[in-house]
Protein backbone atom coordinates (compact mmCIF):
# COMPACT_ATOMS: atom_id res chain seq x y z
CA UNK A 1 0.00 0.00 0.00
CA UNK A 2 1.07 3.12 -1.33
CA UNK A 3 1.15 5.65 1.97
CA UNK A 4 2.61 8.73 -0.33
CA UNK A 5 -0.02 8.66 -3.38
CA UNK A 6 -1.98 11.37 -2.47
CA UNK A 7 0.40 13.89 -0.75
CA UNK A 8 2.03 16.44 -2.51
CA UNK A 9 6.14 16.97 -2.94
CA UNK A 10 6.06 19.61 -0.24
CA UNK A 11 4.17 17.23 2.50
CA UNK A 12 6.65 14.57 1.68
CA UNK A 13 9.85 16.48 1.58
CA UNK A 14 8.30 18.03 5.24
CA UNK A 15 7.49 14.20 6.63
CA UNK A 16 10.72 13.03 5.58
CA UNK A 17 13.26 15.78 6.84
CA UNK A 18 10.94 15.98 10.37
CA UNK A 19 11.04 12.04 10.43
CA UNK A 20 14.45 11.49 9.89
CA UNK A 21 15.59 15.18 12.03
CA UNK A 22 13.63 13.57 15.26
CA UNK A 23 15.81 10.10 15.21
CA UNK A 24 18.81 11.87 14.69
CA UNK A 25 17.72 13.92 18.07
CA UNK A 26 16.40 10.56 19.73
CA UNK A 27 19.68 8.50 18.93
CA UNK A 28 22.15 11.39 19.69
CA UNK A 29 20.55 11.97 22.79
CA UNK A 30 20.94 8.16 23.69
CA UNK A 31 24.64 8.68 22.13
CA UNK A 32 25.27 11.66 24.84
CA UNK A 33 23.87 9.81 27.96
CA UNK A 34 26.02 7.27 27.09
CA UNK A 35 29.63 9.42 26.53
CA UNK A 36 28.02 11.31 30.13
CA UNK A 37 27.98 7.52 31.74
CA UNK A 38 31.09 5.94 29.65
CA UNK A 39 33.73 9.00 28.90
CA UNK A 40 35.77 8.30 26.50
CA UNK A 41 39.83 8.10 27.04
CA UNK A 42 41.50 11.27 28.19
CA UNK A 43 42.28 13.46 25.18
CA UNK A 44 40.13 12.32 23.09
CA UNK A 45 37.19 14.56 22.20
CA UNK A 46 35.68 12.81 18.63
CA UNK A 47 33.04 11.21 20.19
CA UNK A 48 31.72 14.59 21.86
CA UNK A 49 32.06 16.85 18.76
CA UNK A 50 30.31 13.70 16.46
CA UNK A 51 27.52 13.82 18.93
CA UNK A 52 26.69 17.18 19.38
CA UNK A 53 27.13 17.42 15.12
CA UNK A 54 24.37 14.75 14.85
CA UNK A 55 22.30 16.25 17.53
CA UNK A 56 22.77 19.93 15.70
CA UNK A 57 22.17 18.25 12.48
CA UNK A 58 19.07 16.43 13.71
CA UNK A 59 17.75 19.49 15.12
CA UNK A 60 18.29 21.59 11.98
CA UNK A 61 16.36 19.17 9.60
CA UNK A 62 13.20 19.43 12.21
CA UNK A 63 13.36 22.86 11.81
CA UNK A 64 13.69 22.76 7.71
CA UNK A 65 10.32 20.35 7.84
CA UNK A 66 8.83 22.19 9.95
CA UNK A 67 9.23 25.24 8.14
CA UNK A 68 9.10 23.05 4.40
CA UNK A 69 5.33 22.29 5.54
CA UNK A 70 4.63 25.79 6.78
CA UNK A 71 5.64 27.04 3.00
CA UNK A 72 3.74 23.83 1.58
CA UNK A 73 0.85 24.62 3.19
CA UNK A 74 0.80 28.55 1.97
CA UNK A 75 1.49 28.18 -1.35
CA UNK A 76 -1.17 25.58 -1.59
CA UNK A 77 -3.52 28.39 -2.71
CA UNK A 78 -0.81 29.41 -5.49
CA UNK A 79 -1.29 25.68 -7.01
CA UNK A 80 -5.32 26.18 -7.31
CA UNK A 81 -6.60 27.44 -11.52
CA UNK A 82 -6.65 31.07 -11.79
CA UNK A 83 -8.54 33.83 -14.62
CA UNK A 84 -7.19 36.89 -15.01
CA UNK A 85 -9.74 39.44 -15.28
CA UNK A 86 -9.57 42.88 -16.96
CA UNK A 87 -12.01 45.81 -15.40
CA UNK A 88 -12.13 49.01 -14.51
CA UNK A 89 -11.28 51.29 -11.48
CA UNK A 90 -13.23 54.08 -10.07
CA UNK A 91 -11.07 56.23 -12.07
CA UNK A 92 -11.68 54.48 -15.24
CA UNK A 93 -7.90 53.31 -15.49
CA UNK A 94 -7.63 49.25 -17.04
CA UNK A 95 -6.92 46.96 -14.28
CA UNK A 96 -5.79 43.00 -14.61
CA UNK A 97 -6.84 41.30 -11.48
CA UNK A 98 -6.37 37.29 -10.41
CA UNK A 99 -9.55 35.40 -9.91
CA UNK A 100 -8.99 31.98 -8.32
CA UNK A 101 -11.18 29.56 -10.21
CA UNK A 102 -13.62 28.17 -7.09
CA UNK A 103 -16.36 25.88 -6.88
CA UNK A 104 -18.05 29.31 -5.66
CA UNK A 105 -20.56 30.59 -7.83
CA UNK A 106 -19.67 33.66 -10.42
CA UNK A 107 -22.79 35.78 -10.18
CA UNK A 108 -24.77 35.18 -6.61
CA UNK A 109 -27.83 33.74 -6.29
CA UNK A 110 -29.70 36.27 -4.21
CA UNK A 111 -29.86 39.47 -5.39
CA UNK A 112 -28.19 41.61 -3.10
CA UNK A 113 -30.28 44.29 -1.45
CA UNK A 114 -29.11 47.60 -0.68
CA UNK A 115 -30.21 49.59 2.28
CA UNK A 116 -30.57 52.53 0.65
CA UNK A 117 -34.39 50.96 -1.33
CA UNK A 118 -35.61 48.36 0.24
CA UNK A 119 -38.14 47.16 -2.06
CA UNK A 120 -39.89 43.96 -2.16
CA UNK A 121 -40.01 42.36 -5.43
CA UNK A 122 -43.29 40.02 -5.95
CA UNK A 123 -42.44 37.56 -8.21
CA UNK A 124 -44.25 37.19 -11.36
CA UNK A 125 -47.33 34.73 -12.60
CA UNK A 126 -47.45 33.26 -15.93
CA UNK A 127 -51.00 34.44 -17.29
CA UNK A 128 -53.19 31.17 -17.41
CA UNK A 129 -53.61 30.31 -21.44
CA UNK A 130 -57.16 29.11 -22.60
CA UNK A 131 -57.52 25.82 -23.98
CA UNK A 132 -57.20 25.29 -28.03
CA UNK A 133 -59.31 22.94 -29.89
CA UNK A 134 -57.73 20.95 -32.29
CA UNK A 135 -59.42 19.30 -34.61
CA UNK A 136 -57.89 16.06 -36.08
CA UNK A 137 -57.73 15.94 -39.82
Amino acid sequence: MNVFSNITSATRAALLYITVGAVMIVWSAIYYTYLNNHPPAPGTDGPWYWCTGFLLTGATLLVIGLAVGWIGRSARQAEQPHAVVNSRDSSGTPVSNVVPLANTPAVPAVPAVSAASPTVQQPTTAQPVPPQNFTAS
